[in-house]
């Protein structure tokens, strides 16, 4: 290249035929070349792209990688399907939901039941308390509303959708002011991590749950067991007979 003698405080790094790069003004990139040479365009479009990035902010990232977005946004869908078939099953259980429930709010995993004996008399005295085991993942019956993740997740869906459709406004007209629904939509895309990080938990203690000791749920109810063989039937639509057992008794 040559030098122009002019102070310059901003200009390009271009790639010559050589194969060397060099430094351009960025006056002599704007004002030394025709306006349809190969590269002005080229000039013009890294302007136009930078200006576009600088418009888009935070949403930049979301619609260059629009395909990968949309696939994650997919497998939430499925996720959120799979979260509220588990909520159907576990409606078997009663009663126990609510006690899970206080059990979570009192983060009380413990399972203990008093023993009793009888006497001479076929009269039950009190043994001792044994602890037979631990709940597991209490934090599935904090009472969310999982009806909601499907409203968040068509949100992601119509913010990403949004984004793309003002994408192509900027394209069309650089110049165009954008600020205020830049932000909006910032803000509707703002939690997709978080969202996608509570829906993955979620599955996952819902995996944990259904391969833990199942049968710590008979225990639940005072004075009642739930004669089942084999782990909890999840899944399965026949009602588990429950009969009194005498000798148990759920520690309160």
């Amino acid at each position: 290249g040559h030098k122009c003698g002019q102070i310059h405080q901003k200009g390009y790094l271009v790639l010559l035929k050589d194969s060397t790069y060099s430094l351009m003004g960025g006056t002599c990139g704007r004002t030394k070349f025709n306006a349809d040479s190969k590269i002005s365009k080229n000039i013009s479009s890294f302007e136009n792209e930078r200006k576009r990035q600088e418009k888009l902010g935070r949403l930049y990232d979301f619609i260059n990688n629009k395909e990968r977005y949309q696939g994650i946004i997919h497998q939430l869908k499925i996720i959120v399907g799979d979260i509220a078939a588990f909520y159907q099953e576990i409606r078997i259980l009663g009663l126990n939901l609510n006690i899970l429930n206080s059990r979570y709010k009192a983060s009380d995993r413990a399972v203990l039941i008093k023993t009793y004996k009888y006497d001479d008399k076929r009269n039950l005295r009190y043994q001792t308390t044994e602890r037979i085991g631990y709940l597991q993942e209490l934090n599935l019956f904090d009472g969310k509303d999982v009806g909601s993740y499907s409203v968040d997740v068509h949100k992601l869906v119509i913010g990403l959708k949004n984004a793309c459709e003002l994408d192509e406004q900027i394209k069309q007209n650089p110049k165009i002011r954008v600020d205020k629904r830049v932000n909006d939509l910032v803000r509707d895309l703002s939690h997709f991590e978080s969202l996608r990080n509570e829906l993955l938990e979620r599955k996952a203690s819902i995996e944990r749950f259904k391969t833990s000791d199942l049968s710590l749920l008979c225990y639940l109810t005072p004075m009642i067991y739930a004669e089942l063989s084999g782990d909890f039937p999840l899944g399965d639509s026949r009602q588990p007979t429950y009969k009194s057992l005498r000798p148990f008794d759920l520690v309160s």
